[in-house]
This record gives structure tokens, C-alpha cells and sequence, in this order.
């Protein structure tokens, strides 16, 4: 019994155990879930080459083609710090090797990288638009067609403008001849940003001494550049003959693979379709090679 003094033992409240239980272990499974690492599937194609050694994946690149050694350096961070690295020259000097035919050497104004993304690519160095077709070697360029008239001038523009307003005739002739530049659907064009550094460093020079200097030493700089210009022109016109050589033979294979087919199937050259008949052309005269496809497209065709 309870004396009056005494106060009266309290009862524990109930608990329900097994909800506790419940409830205490998903806390512990939602603070134990960890959210999954997303994986670049960049990174998961390229985990081999990243673990390989290095001598082996330069062995690897040596045996590229330039623009593909170029797309490589481009896939991720590890890849860009190797093959961008002065270390990797050779590496690059391999791969302008195995384009045929032998590319020139790099100029020693451009990097083997730089060298190679000027005449391969078609990203505008302005914009960064992947529709650059205006192409100026000499003055080191690749833009898009709204960079290219921002960005260019021409020789008229120069003598007419007030940007050679502090030369004498004489200076502004030698200054513009020194500046690299070449002919354009305008004329003799030139770069504008150059321009505009050139005379800057023109101008900062106080003797005639030193200017007389400056524009010698330019001007033998830009000498250089175009005797060099001259031999990537003459590879890219040997390029471009090579790429139609290479399209005639394919179109021609073509056409003797259909002429075969259509001979099998019993028809004579006297029936085929009059060269003048423009999707009998367009069908059989395309530098592509026939497949089985265009074998049945072929046949459906004709019959």
C-alpha cells in the first residue's frame, strides 16, 4: 500500500517499439543513401587512354591524323594538359606526318595546335561559331562572315581612313607593306586588330631610328610568312586536286558497278536513260559507292 505521504509511483508510458524501430531505421537508411555519382560517358569511353602509359598513348596519337589528334585534345581536361603541353610536339609533328600530302612544317610564329586549328577547323577565333569559311593565312585568321567585315580592312579603306593620319607617304607605304595582309574579294585586305597594334607599337617608339628598325624587322617577319603562305596554299590546290581525283574514280566505280548490275539483269546499253535525264544522273553519276541498297533503288527504278 501507498501511505498518504507517500506520492504514487507514475507508469511508464507505452511506446510502440516496433514503429519506433521502423522509424529510426529509415532516418539511419535515408541519411546512409548517398545520391550515385553521375560518370561523363566521355570519361567512361576514355578511361583506357587515361590509364595507359604515357609513352604508349603517345605511340598511339603519333599514328593520328592532325584534326583527330586535335578532336582528342578537346575531350577532357586530362587529355587538353598532355597533348597541349610543349612535351607533346612530337606528337603532333607525327600526325602532320601522316596527312599526305606532307603537310608544311609549323610556322614559328603558331603553335603545332593553333597551326593545325587554322587550316582544319571552321571556328571563328571571334565569335566561336562553327560557320567560319572566311580564311586569311597570312594574316592568321578564320572568321565567320559578320566577324570578317568587323574585323577586316581593306588597303582603301587605310589610305582613305584616318588610322595613318601621323605617317608621312613614305612611312605609311613602307608600314603597309610590312603589315601582313593578302588579296580578298575587296582587294588587299588586313586584319584590323593588327593594324591598329602595329601602329600602337609604331608610335610608342620616339627616335626615327628605332621605328626605321621596328618597320625592318617587321617586315622581314612578314616576308616569311607569306613565302611560308605560299606553300600551304599550294597544299591545300594539291588537296583539293586530290579530293576531285578521289570523287571522279568513286563516281566512275560507281557507274561501272550499275552499268554490271543493269547488264545482269538482261537490259542493254542501248536502253539505259539519255545522259541528259537528270535523276538517272543524280542517281548514277554521285561520288558515292553503290551498296546493296542503292543496288534494290536501283532496280525499283529501272523496272
Amino acid at each position: 500500500m501507498v501511505s498518504k505521504n507517500e506520492e504514487p509511483v507514475k507508469k511508464r508510458a507505452k511506446t510502440n517499439t516496433k514503429s519506433d524501430a521502423k522509424t529510426s531505421t529509415s532516418k539511419t537508411s535515408v541519411k546512409a543513401k548517398k545520391v550515385p555519382v553521375q560518370r561523363s560517358r566521355v570519361a567512361g569511353r576514355l578511361a583506357v587512354l587515361m590509364n595507359m602509359p604515357v609513352d604508349v598513348f603517345a605511340e598511339i596519337c603519333s599514328h593520328l591524323f592532325p584534326i583527330d589528334l586535335l578532336h582528342l585534345s578537346w575531350a577532357s581536361k586530362r587529355l587538353r594538359s598532355i597533348l597541349m603541353s610543349k612535351s607533346a610536339k612530337h606528337i603532333w609533328r607525327s600526325a602532320r606526318e601522316n596527312q599526305l600530302p606532307t603537310l608544311p612544317p609549323c610556322p614559328d610564329d603558331l603553335s603545332e595546335p593553333q597551326y593545325i586549328a587554322l587550316l582544319f577547323t571552321n571556328i571563328c577565333q571571334v565569335c566561336g561559331a562553327n560557320r567560319a569559311q572566311r580564311f586569311h593565312f597570312t594574316m592568321r585568321t578564320r572568321h565567320c562572315a559578320s566577324c570578317y567585315k568587323n574585323h577586316t580592312v581593306t588597303l582603301k579603306s587605310l589610305v582613305c581612313g584616318t588610322t595613318l593620319d601621323d605617317f608621312d607617304a613614305r612611312e605609311a607605304q613602307q608600314f603597309l607593306w610590312a603589315v601582313p595582309g593578302e588579296g580578298g574579294s575587296q582587294g588587299y585586305e588586313y586584319n584590323t586588330l593588327q593594324v591598329e597594334a602595329c601602329v600602337k607599337e609604331y608610335h610608342a617608339l620616339k627616335s626615327a631610328k628605332l621605328r626605321e628598325e621596328y618597320i625592318v624587322t617587321l617586315e622581314q617577319k612578314t616576308t616569311k610568312i607569306r613565302d611560308h603562305a605560299q606553300k600551304v596554299f599550294s597544299w591545300l590546290d594539291e588537296q583539293d586536286r586530290l579530293k576531285i581525283q578521289q570523287e571522279d574514280e568513286i563516281s566512275e566505280a560507281r557507274w561501272n558497278s550499275i552499268q554490271e548490275k543493269l547488264l545482269e539483269l538482261g537490259w542493254e546499253k542501248d536502253d539505259f536513260p539519255s545522259y541528259y535525264n537528270m535523276e538517272w544522273a543524280k542517281l548514277t553519276q554521285k561520288p558515292q559507292a553503290l551498296t546493296d541498297k542503292g543496288k534494290l533503288v536501283l532496280v525499283v527504278w529501272y523496272s
